[in-house]
């Protein structure tokens, strides 16, 4: 007797995390008795991932911090690849978390596991060499911006657009308006939204710039009010100081928090982009260590760290990065939004043109998990 198709997702992050769990639900859905198993949190868990580790608080931002973390990876690695070599996996299927996951793929091809990779390098920013590398350890690549396919032309991977899923929960999203009294908050008075980032650094070094500058436009403008947003899964010591100065921290609806703010104040990484498909103007605010950042400006080639900015071609979004990132500057950058209509109504218009650029047509998420399951399919005929 066959048994059922097997599949292993791994993803090292909260975004990723999402999208993974939205990939094992889209297989779940079309492949009932398929087994499940991963590298996730809770996320991951409650979409019927069966945990064979979890990534906890492995995820870093610049390379310092991943140079210090390298020995936690190494462990983290061999208890997967023993894992894969046990479960025999029809597909492996790697959501973001590139360097950790590309690893991975290298081992599962040398077991003989295909990769079905979601979210490519970023090879129009830095190291455009990384495409020969992926598509010698990935079979099927599932790409986010439609000027990546590109890249892959002729190299030995099926590189393909799928859209971005953060675009669908933009569409159905309403406002959170109905909800602010749960959050002591005012749906009469402007909202500026503080999105500190997800990893306890980000937090630390923006969560107190952002307070801050929130309290000097407050200052200005009576009536403004601040609501940090912060991820389902994360504690942080800082959110106690929020919450003390009665700036709730809300985890709930991203998506219609950001559509109800009249400006924030985000962490570069995918936040951004979130808060750009919301409509919502912000300002991102970037801080590493100085090591890092002198590494990655000589590395990156992108003029812009945003992806809105990237992908808009233009500075839509006012970037305020190391020692820019100060509570005046940040002040500076948004207030022109919580006091005027018509600037804040030209930034939304530059916005909405992302729609065009990221919509492939369906779901990206189940575009991915049909990717996998053919995969798995055509290596079970081959088998057979």
């Amino acid at each position: 007797m066959k048994r059922p198709l097997r599949f292993f997702l791994s993803c090292g992050e909260p975004s990723g995390e999402a999208y993974a769990a939205g990939i094992a639900r889209a297989i779940r859905a079309r492949a009932p008795k398929a087994e499940l198993w991963g590298l996730g949190e809770g996320a991951l868990a409650r979409a019927g991932v069966r945990l064979v580790a979890r990534y906890g608080e492995l995820a870093v931002i610049g390379l310092a911090e991943a140079i210090a973390a390298l020995p936690r990876a190494w462990r983290l690695k061999r208890k997967i690849v023993a894992a894969l070599a046990q479960l025999r996996p029809d597909a492996l299927i790697c959501v973001d978390f590139k360097e950790f996951n590309l690893s991975l793929a290298k081992a599962a091809k040398r077991l003989g596991i295909p990769v079905v990779f979601f979210v490519g390098p970023q090879v129009w920013a830095w190291r455009p060499g990384r495409a020969k590398v992926f598509a010698r350890y990935v079979d099927k690549l599932a790409l986010l911006f439609p000027f990546e396919e590109r890249y892959y032309a002729g190299l030995p991977v099926e590189a393909r657009f799928v859209g971005h899923p953060r675009l669908l929960a933009a569409k159905r999203a309403e406002p959170s308006f109905a909800r602010f009294a749960d959050w002591g908050l005012d749906p009469a008075r402007p909202l500026l939204l503080l999105q500190p980032g997800s990893r306890a650094r980000e937090i630390a070094m923006l969560g107190p710039v952002m307070l801050q500058a929130f309290r000097r436009l407050q200052k200005e403008l009576p009536a403004l009010q601040a609501a940090v947003l912060a991820p389902s899964h994360v504690q942080h010591p800082w959110y106690r100081e929020a919450e003390a100065q009665s700036v709730p921290v809300v985890r709930e609806e991203p998506m219609g928090m950001r559509k109800a703010a009249r400006a924030s104040l985000v962490a570069s990484g995918t936040a951004t982009l979130e808060t750009a498909l919301a409509g919502c103007p912000a300002a991102i605010l970037y801080k590493l260590s100085p090591i890092s950042f002198w590494l990655g400006k000589r590395l990156v080639k992108t003029p812009w760290v945003g992806m809105p900015n990237i992908l808009l071609g233009e500075e839509v979004f006012p970037e305020l990065l190391q020692e820019e990132a100060t509570p005046e500057n940040a002040a500076d950058a948004v207030r022109p939004w919580l006091v005027d209509d018509e600037a804040r109504k030209a930034v939304q218009a530059k916005l909405a043109r992302l729609f065009a650029l990221l919509d492939a047509g369906g779901d990206p998420l189940a575009k991915v998990a049909e990717m996998a399951l053919a995969l798995a399919r055509s290596g079970k005929k081959q088998l057979g």
